[in-house]
C-alpha cells in the first residue's frame, strides 16, 4: 500500500464534539488510531469560529500533529505577502484594517462590495 494524503475541507460537522450528536466523531477517531489500518496522512480544514467547537479527542497531544490558526492580516503583513510573491504593490482599502490571505493575493481583481458580503457571512477561518 502506499501512503497518500487526505484533505478534508469545510468540516465543520464532521468535527463536532460528540456532545453535539457528531455520530461520524467515533468513526474518525478509530480510524486515526489505526483500528482500521491505514497509511494515510489527513489534513482537515473548518471555518470555525474558535477551537471549543472541534471534540477534544480530536486535538489532544499525541493523536493532532498541530492545530493550525489562519487569521486576518494587517495591510503591512499584506504588502510583505504580495511582495515575497512577486505579485505588483497594490494600495488597500483603508476601510478593512485586516484581510484575508486570499483577498491580498488576488486584490487587483476583488471589490470592496464582496469583501463586506463575506465578512457579514462568516466566510473565512475564525480566528483561535
Amino acid at each position: 500500500e502506499r501512503d497518500s494524503l487526505i484533505a478534508i475541507e469545510d468540516a465543520d460537522n464532521f468535527v463536532a464534539s460528540r456532545e453535539e450528536r457528531n455520530y461520524q466523531m467515533s468513526a474518525l477517531l478509530n480510524y486515526i488510531e489505526g483500528v482500521i489500518p491505514n497509511n494515510n496522512k489527513l489534513i482537515i480544514s473548518t471555518n470555525l469560529a474558535n477551537k471549543s467547537k472541534v471534540d477534544e479527542a480530536l486535538i489532544r497531544v499525541g493523536r493532532s500533529f498541530d492545530v493550525m490558526e489562519f487569521r486576518y492580516l494587517t495591510h503591512e503583513e499584506g504588502h510583505k505577502v504580495r511582495e515575497s510573491l512577486e505579485l505588483p504593490p497594490v494600495e488597500f482599502s483603508n476601510k478593512r484594517e485586516t484581510l484575508s490571505l486570499s483577498t491580498i493575493i488576488n486584490y487587483e481583481t476583488v471589490n470592496e462590495e464582496d469583501l463586506v458580503k463575506h465578512e457579514k457571512s462568516g466566510f473565512g477561518f475564525g480566528r483561535w
